[in-house]
Formats: structure tokens, C-alpha cells, sequence
């Protein structure tokens, strides 16, 4: 049975963190922040260019024919990094273009 402050199906955060770090390998903010809410902290996330380009909004872009030029992809990586880069911790890792 579990205690009245436990739900089902979801991650209690302990008071204190563990010793392992929590990367997220992915380049999709929404799913950023819903590992984040789910457990409490993130401490970095990869931002490997082929996660980036599986971004649901840049895999649309690419799927309707569009184009990115290079300026237009070092824009796109730009925004999807700097709109997770609040929610991380120390382990973030350093801006660089990409290629979809």
C-alpha cells in the first residue's frame, strides 16, 4: 500500500539528489521539461545535431519540403538550446551548428 503523499504510476523526488547525473538525449524542449516535472531536476541534456533534427517542429519544417540554410539551422539549434538551457543543470554542453 502506498502512503497518502505517493501517487501511482509517478516518480516521488527525494529530498536529496542522487549522486548520478540525468542527461536527457534529445532535442525536443517539450520533452525536456516533462522529464524535468517528472522527476524533480535535469542536469544536462546532449544536444546532438541528429537529436536536434528529430526536434517535432524542425522534422515538420524538413517533412513540408522546406529548406534551412545554413544560417536558418545555426538559428534553429540556437533556439531549441537556449530554450532548455534554463531548466539544466551544470551539465549542459556548448552551442555548434548542425546539418539536417
Amino acid at each position: 500500500m502506498t502512503s497518502s503523499s505517493e501517487t501511482i504510476g509517478q516518480t516521488k523526488t527525494p529530498g536529496k539528489r542522487p549522486h548520478t547525473k540525468i542527461l536527457v538525449d534529445g532535442g525536443d524542449p517539450e520533452e525536456t521539461m516533462r522529464i524535468k516535472q517528472l522527476i524533480g531536476f535535469v542536469d544536462g541534456q546532449t544536444k546532438n545535431p541528429s537529436l536536434i533534427a528529430k526536434n517535432p517542429e524542425i522534422k515538420h519544417l524538413v517533412e513540408s519540403g522546406h529548406q534551412l540554410p545554413e544560417q536558418e539551422e545555426a538559428a534553429e539549434y540556437r533556439k531549441i538550446v537556449q530554450a532548455v538551457s534554463p531548466w539544466l543543470g551544470m551539465q549542459g554542453s556548448p552551442l555548434k551548428c548542425f546539418q539536417i
